[in-house]
């Protein structure tokens, strides 16, 4: 993993690492809510890349603003993060590119799809929140889902105060949390998702317009898609349940959904991350 940060045009930083191969086919990440350029699953991802029969790959994982190394910018909307996309892709040198989205990654990954249709090559979305300005879809979400969705809306304190207490103690919070959401807890906590909950949540502003953009119209024509969309989701999934996937694989015209059953929202992620990579370098 290569961690740098690059200067914007309105003088922010843009945080993000490199996973993978140099001369391998390129994937810009969207991490989840909260998330970071630190992330278990892409150092799994880079291992795997290691095998001799597996084809190269070169992952960029965009630390959205608020989060990690970016500058906040409060107020930042989904198209101000394919702007960014857009930059970070120009300056990096590359002309094409597939976009992997996990949970809260989702809205920028098919916002990418649709703005910048001859330049994203595929998408992969796992666990990916649907649009929960929808009733119908903020209501089946879990409680502390919707109570974040209210504060970035109105009053923020309850997400000002998730990321103190993750600053706080770290390693404690992870298990309180896990044990809320009945995620498995394992016996030692990865090292990588410490340091993703420490960089995620430095500021509160990542999380914050993070949940108004899932809570506000996304601007995004889900039936103008042309771009290869696959997902991935579980039945079991308690923090975004399987609904929000199939409505969106309905919309979109020729995307799949593949089903997994019984498994978490973070179970999912990780389960998917060999069948995300073949898709992707198809």
């Amino acid at each position: 993993m290569i961690e740098n940060t690059m200067k914007l045009p309105d003088g922010r930083r843009l945080g993000y690492a490199e996973y993978g191969q140099q001369d391998g086919f390129p994937i810009i990440a969207m991490h989840g809510t909260p998330g970071a350029r630190i992330l278990g699953a892409f150092s799994r991802l880079e291992q795997m890349g290691q095998n001799p029969s597996a084809k190269p790959f070169r992952i960029f994982v965009m630390e959205r603003s608020g989060y990690g190394l970016s500058t906040p910018q409060p107020g930042r909307t989904i198209d101000n993060v394919v702007e960014d996309t857009k930059f970070f892709a120009d300056r990096i040198g590359l002309e094409q590119f597939a976009v992997f989205g996990g949970s809260g990654g989702a809205p920028f990954v098919l916002s990418c799809c649709q703005r910048l249709p001859h330049r994203v090559t595929k998408a992969a979305i796992s666990a990916g929140v649907g649009p929960v300005y929808l009733p119908n879809f903020f209501e089946n979400i879990s409680d502390e889902e919707k109570a974040f969705l209210k504060g970035a809306m109105g009053d923020s304190e309850a997400i000002v105060t998730f990321a103190k207490d993750a600053q706080a103690d770290p390693v404690g919070f992870i298990k309180e949390l896990l044990a809320q959401s009945n995620e498995q807890i394992p016996a030692e906590i990865p090292d990588a998702f410490i340091q993703m909950i420490v960089e995620s949540t430095k500021s509160p502003y990542g999380m914050i317009d993070d949940y108004r953009c899932f809570g506000q119209p996304w601007n995004v024509s889900f039936e103008d898609i042309r771009t290869p969309v696959q997902f991935w989701h579980s039945d079991a999934d308690e923090s975004v349940p399987i609904s929000h996937a199939e409505y969106l694989a309905e919309k979109i015209p020729g995307a799949a959904l593949r089903r997994f059953h019984n498994l978490s929202h973070i179970e999912t992620s990780h389960a998917a991350l060999p069948e995300v990579l073949d898709f992707l370098a198809e």
